[in-house]
């Protein structure tokens, strides 16, 4: 991967973290992003579903402790599904 889309998606993550490390505001948060993402053009939003998927997929495998047992958990079991996400 090149050096600035590194640099991008670090950005990128740190923003959304820094929005997401507010309490109380997940709802509002999911809301935008849903609004935000079903904006863009339709194979991009489905490319963007296809790249959670494979992160999840990855994430299945994390360590865990009782602060994000919740999350590897339902990592584990979105693995499980059977996905098929042309591009299209």
């Amino acid at each position: 991967m090149r050096k600035d889309t590194n640099n991008n998606l670090e950005n990128i993550v740190d923003a959304l973290f820094e929005e997401i490390n507010v309490l109380g505001k997940e709802e509002q948060l999911a809301t935008q992003l849903h609004e935000l993402i079903s904006k863009q053009h339709k194979t991009l939003q489905q490319s963007f579903i296809r790249i959670m998927y494979q992160f999840f997929t990855k994430y299945s495998n994390n360590q865990y402790d009782s602060r994000n047992e919740g999350a590897v958990k339902l990592a584990e079991q979105i693995r499980k599904l059977e996905v098929f996400l042309p591009f299209i």
